[in-house]
């Protein structure tokens, strides 16, 4: 707690708009004089980012029992901005001094990270560090990385550091699965800074890890999550990731038969959800695998959040792709089932999706309008379902 405290009032002094020069003109010398030019100085701000980053940054004992008796739990807490322990006080500091000194901490953390990945690599063995102190001290090199991805534009060609480090490292069989995982997450950090074909060329990496079929739940989810953050991005092209989709579609519901906790669920379904928000027309012959799936989901869930992010997601489904394609008796049947689930007050759940279930119902209208002019099969089917 006292190292928790201590580096939060770093944080707090740093941050503290009362030091500025404009508010403390009149003091001679001034706070800020003093903080950032005798504190906080060159040597210091070196020292102390290679202490946050050697020491507290690292992953805890606690940290690597839990991988392996919890992963779900281990990755909310990784997943988690700050929550107080050691390790994400210490990334929120890391943050902070990269945002206050960003001119000197850029050069400074590039070279420090080139440093700890060579020493840390498996061929080096010229240090005395343990296989698991490399491979803690690489983890956190690799967080530190990702946590400071907006700061290194000057210093780092993520392109180049893609296909030089990051791919090669992901890919090979014998990285530790701490790396593997922390590469990943370090992906969908960086997906701003990624040209469009180190974006396709990263589809095609998960897609391998995950063919490897040595992917834990831990590194599949982090998969979907990094995934996520790229498909979530302002400059995502949903052209260059339709060779993709059916691939990860189908694997997304694998990983959700495999998770036990409720949030790790609704942001595989949540992914999902902008996914088929962002790929528009180009859904196609994977909808039909997605209701299906969702359908089973639907009645294996007691959890109303999830039926309610299920209802979401078939929102998205029959509003972007062709009602060719989801017209069909079978998908018609369990849209009307959601509808009515929905709209019945003596359903437990419906409270929570009701307004879901209505604007599904809605689009349904719209596209049927539109669609039963051409297909009265269509039509017929339609009617049939809400009888």
């Amino acid at each position: 707690q006292l190292l928790v405290r201590s580096m939060t009032l770093l944080r707090i002094i740093l941050t503290m708009t009362a030091y500025d020069a404009t508010v403390t003109s009149k003091l001679s010398p001034s706070p800020q004089h003093i903080i950032h030019e005798k504190c906080f100085n060159l040597q210091t701000i070196g020292n102390l980012v290679n202490i946050l980053i050697s020491k507290f940054m690292i992953l805890s004992q606690h940290d690597l029992e839990k991988y392996d008796e919890n992963p779900e739990e281990f990755l909310k807490d990784q997943e988690s901005d700050w929550d107080g322990t050691v390790k994400s006080t210490a990334e929120t500091l890391f943050m902070t001094l990269m945002d206050t000194y960003e001119s000197v901490c850029g050069e400074q953390v590039t070279k420090l990270l080139q440093h700890i990945f060579s020493i840390t690599q498996e061929a080096n063995t010229s240090t005395n560090m343990s296989t698991r102190e490399k491979v803690v001290l690489r983890e956190s090199a690799y967080s530190a990385l990702g946590w400071g991805c907006y700061y290194f534009n000057n210093f780092i060609d993520s392109d180049q550091l893609f296909a030089s480090q990051l791919s090669p490292e992901a890919l090979n069989p014998s990285t530790d699965r701490l790396i593997r995982r922390k590469i990943i997450w370090t992906l969908g950090r960086w997906v701003e800074r990624m040209s469009s074909e180190t974006r396709v060329a990263t589809y095609r990496l998960f897609q391998g890890i995950l063919e490897q079929g040595q992917a834990d739940l831990v590194m599949q989810l982090t998969i979907f999550y990094a995934l996520n953050e790229m498909v979530d991005d302002f400059d995502f092209d949903a052209q260059s990731f339709v060779p993709f989709t059916e691939f990860f579609t189908k694997h997304i519901f694998r990983v959700l038969a495999l998770g036990h906790i409720e949030d790790s669920k609704l942001k595989l379904l949540r992914f999902l959800t902008g996914l088929v928000c962002k790929l528009k027309e180009h859904n196609t012959q994977d909808v039909g695998h997605i209701i299906l799936q969702l359908s089973s989901l639907w009645q294996s869930s007691q959890s109303f959040l999830i039926q309610t992010a299920v209802v979401s997601l078939m929102q998205e489904l029959v509003q972007n792709a062709s009602p060719a394609i989801w017209m069909k008796p079978d998908q018609i049947r369990f849209i009307a089932h959601l509808v009515r689930c929905g709209i019945d007050p003596d359903q437990k759940g419906s409270v929570y999706y009701c307004e879901e279930a209505l604007e599904l119902y809605r689009i349904l209208l719209v596209h049927c309008e539109i669609h039963f002019a051409k297909d009265a099969h269509a039509a017929q089917a339609v009617s049939e379902a809400f009888l």
